[in-house]
C-alpha cells in the first residue's frame, strides 16, 4: 500500500471519469467548449440513446405480433368449431386413401405429442381428412372400405366392411400377395 501511495497510483484524480469535474461530482464546465446535445458520452450508445431506447419498441412490436397470432388462431378454431357444429352427422360409404401422423414437441423437457389422421374418399370423389383416435389408427389400412361417420371434419367412427376375395387370392390392398399355408 505504501509503495502504491509513493508512486501516486492512489491519487483520486486518476480514478475519476474523464467527463467529471475537478471535484468528481459533475461535468467540467469550460466556457469555451460547446457540447452537442445529440452526442452521448456513452461509447455504446448511438443516436437516441442506443440499444436501450430501441428495446422497448422491439418488445412492443413482438408482443403485438404474438397477440395477433394468438387471436387469429383462436378465431380460426372458433370458425372450425362453428362450421362443424352446424353440419349434420353423416354416415357415408368411404374408402381409406391415406394415413399420416404429425409429431411435435420432445425438445428439452416437453413431451412428444402425436396426432393421427386418415383421409377418406367418399362416393362422389370428395376426400375428407379427419383426426382419428390413436387406438383406431392401426385398425384400418389404405384401401379399406366401409362406412365413415363424420360431422364436418370431426371423426365419429369407421366401420370397416370385410371384403373376401372371390378369385382365391389373399392380397391385401396395396400389399403383397399372401397365400394361405398349404395344409395338405
Amino acid at each position: 500500500m505504501a509503495l502504491i501511495e509513493e508512486v501516486g497510483l492512489m491519487h483520486t484524480t486518476m480514478w475519476r471519469p474523464l467527463w467529471a469535474g475537478a471535484n468528481g461530482s459533475g461535468p467540467a464546465m469550460d466556457p469555451d467548449v460547446q457540447f452537442d446535445p445529440g452526442v452521448s458520452l456513452d461509447p455504446i450508445a448511438g443516436p437516441g440513446e442506443g440499444l436501450f431506447s430501441t428495446m422497448p419498441v422491439l418488445m412492443g412490436i413482438f408482443f403485438i405480433i404474438f397477440v395477433t397470432v394468438v387471436v387469429v388462431k383462436l378465431v380460426q378454431a372458433g370458425q372450425t368449431f362453428a362450421d362443424n357444429s352446424a353440419l349434420p352427422e353423416q354416415t357415408v360409404a368411404a374408402r381409406v386413401v391415406g394415413k399420416r401422423t404429425h409429431t411435435e414437441g420432445g425438445a428439452g423437457d416437453s413431451a412428444v405429442q402425436t396426432a393421427y389422421f386418415a383421409t377418406f374418399e367418399v362416393g362422389s370423389g370428395e376426400r375428407i381428412e379427419v383426426k382419428i383416435p390413436p387406438r383406431e389408427y392401426g385398425q384400418f389400412t389404405e384401401g379399406d372400405q366401409g362406412q365413415l361417420t363424420h360431422q364436418g371434419t370431426w371423426y365419429r367412427g369407421f366401420e370397416r366392411r370385410r371384403v373376401i376375395p372371390t378369385d382365391g387370392s389373399w392380397e391385401a390392398p396395396g400389399g403383397p400377395s399372401l397365400r394361405p399355408p398349404n395344409t395338405t
